[in-house]
Order: C-alpha cells, then sequence, then structure tokens
C-alpha cells in the first residue's frame, strides 16, 4: 500500500507541476511543434488522431500487451510498421531467457497486428499459473506437455466504425488466439470509445489454455485518461468457471520528449496463497525516429526484460 500511495503522489504532484508549463498540451501535440520526426513516428504518422495518445500502449509499456487486453487498441491511422520485441530472463538465476515478438501496422480506418506474448505477462490473466499457487515465475518451461508444435499466437485487427464530429469515436476489434498447450484456436471481439482525453473498452475471448480445464471466457475491461504528458488507465481482467477473482490493475506513464517511465500496480488472487500486490516499472527511451529501447521490471512476474520497438 505504500508503493501505490507513494506512485499516485509523485505522479500526482508532478501533474500539477508541469501541467501549466505545458499548457496542458497533449504530448503529440508538443512533439507537433517541436519534434516534427518524433511526431510522425510515433503519433499514428503524423495523423494525431484526436486521441493524444503517442504509441499503441497507451498506458501500458509495450503494445503486445494493450493488444492482448483488447484487438481494438490496434491504431486505425496510417502509421509505421511497428516491431517489438522482449527478452526476459528470470531472477533466480537459473539463466533461463524467453523473447517475444509483436508487429502493428495502422491503416486508414483499420489497423492489424500479431504477438506471440502468452498470457503471462503483468498485464495478462494467467490462469494456470494462479490456480498452481505459484506468485512469480519460477521456470519458462510449460507447466503441462504442449501438445502443438508452433508457438503461442495473437492475430487481430481493428476497425474505426464510427468517426463522428461529435461523440466518441467507436473501434471495433476481433482477435484469434493459437494455445500451443491445448493445441486449440480461440478468441473473439472488443469495442473502444474514445474521446479526446477519455477512452473505454471492454474484450472478451473464449479460449482453452490448459488440457485440465474446460474452455474458458475472458473478460477484460479498462478506462484510460489522458493529459498532459501523463496517462492514467484502470483495467479488470476477469474469468468464468474457475474460482479466481478479477485482476484490478492501474497503470501511469509519464513522456518526457524522447523518455517515457511506467509505474504499475495490480491486485491478485492465487490458490494457496490469497490476494498479492505486485508492481511493474519501465524506463524507455526513443534513440530515432525509428528505433526505441528499455528496461522493464517485473514484464513478466518474477523476471526482468529488454525490449526494443523498430519503427519500420
Amino acid at each position: 500500500m505504500r508503493v501505490q500511495r507513494f506512485i499516485c503522489l509523485t505522479m500526482l504532484t508532478l501533474l500539477f507541476q508541469s501541467a501549466d508549463a505545458l499548457a496542458f498540451e497533449s504530448l503529440c501535440e508538443y512533439y507537433k511543434s517541436n519534434e516534427p520526426e518524433l511526431y510522425k513516428a510515433v503519433c499514428n504518422g503524423g495523423s494525431g488522431g484526436g486521441s493524444g495518445s503517442t504509441k499503441p500502449a497507451g498506458a501500458n509499456s509495450t503494445f503486445s500487451d494493450a493488444f492482448n487486453i483488447s484487438a481494438a487498441s490496434l491504431p486505425t491511422e496510417p502509421s509505421s510498421y511497428g516491431l517489438e520485441t522482449i527478452g526476459s530472463y528470470l531472477r533466480d538465476d537459473s539463466g533461463k531467457r524467453t523473447p517475444t515478438f509483436s508487429l502493428i501496422k495502422g491503416f486508414h480506418k483499420f489497423g492489424t497486428g500479431i504477438s506471440t506474448s502468452s498470457n503471462n505477462t503483468f498485464n495478462g490473466n494467467d490462469v494456470v499459473q494462479r490456480l498452481s499457487g505459484n506468485t512469480v515465475t519460477r521456470s519458462f518451461e510449460p507447466a503441462e506437455v504442449s501438445r502443438g508444435r508452433l508457438i503461442n499466437l495473437n492475430l487481430g485487427t481493428s476497425v474505426l466504425l464510427i468517426d463522428a464530429k461529435s461523440g466518441p469515436k467507436v473501434h471495433l476489434g476481433v482477435t484469434a488466439r493459437y494455445n500451443k498447450i491445448t493445441n486449440t484456436w480461440g478468441g473473439g471481439p472488443a469495442v473502444l470509445l474514445s474521446w479526446s482525453r477519455i477512452t473505454v473498452g471492454a474484450g472478451f475471448t473464449r479460449e482453452r489454455v490448459s488440457n485440465f480445464l474446460p474452455r474458458l471466457l475472458f473478460k477484460s475491461f479498462l478506462i484510460s485518461a489522458r493529459l498532459s504528458i501523463f496517462e492514467f488507465e484502470y483495467t479488470v481482467l476477469d474469468n468464468d468457471d474457475t474460482i479466481l477473482q478479477p485482476i484490478q490493475i492501474l497503470s501511469a506513464t509519464m513522456a518526457i520528449r524522447k523518455l517515457s517511465f511506467t509505474a504499475a500496480t495490480r491486485k491478485l488472487d492465487y490458490v494457496g496463497v490469497g490476494y498479492v500486490h505486485q508492481q511493474h516499472y519501465a524506463v524507455q527511451y526513443m534513440f530515432s525516429k525509428h528505433f526505441s529501447a528499455g528496461f522493464l521490471f517485473n514484464y513478466i512476474p518474477g523476471a526482468n526484460s529488454v525490449g526494443a520497438q523498430f519503427y519500420l
């Protein structure tokens, strides 16, 4: 609780200190005036989109997490190909590592994405891990023998359904997910309503993530708010047919020119352990209009990660 209070107080203090200096500009508006090349690279290809968001991830540190939470978050304005790779290693000195990859692309009124990231990340609902009672990842080896030979895949697309001059923009998304443990496909729809400073959304997928569990309905709900150089997001992840309670995640991102910081906390329960609170932190720097990189703590609970994003 002390860490959560410290994060909230720090963010609020910085928010009020910087609001006057930036005249409540969004970061994209700031980039448009001061960093035109960076504006073209990270602000929906320079179109802005009216959202003020500087990257597909919103308040998350990676756009693969935002994509996994809701396919409707994929950019629907013309943008560069965004390639993301994240390498993670366990902190227990086992030396084991695992990489993930994601690729996104925004077109005119629709977007596409592909990711190899699974549900074991900070912003995922890893039911199998939570039922086993381990609060942190001890091994990247699957908990069960894999029936499939492919890697985990998440394929998605989004469409700008409504773009009215008055009222919110409405994005509709759909995802198809492959799980190598069960060798099965799942997926479902998602929707986002976005105003200039507020976004709300919900997503649903039906998947089989374990050979010992039935096919589950996974649900996600989110609300995010943008003000000046800050973006805050509250996310709820839930599922049916298990005794697990919903996961609650509060994330905040602060971007200063080419440098961005992410802090997040989540409350969730594990069988045999009960409720725990976990934190995630990330620092990322955009070296050029084509490349950014950063360090992520607890991107996978129990591991450190190094991530890189390429804008092709």
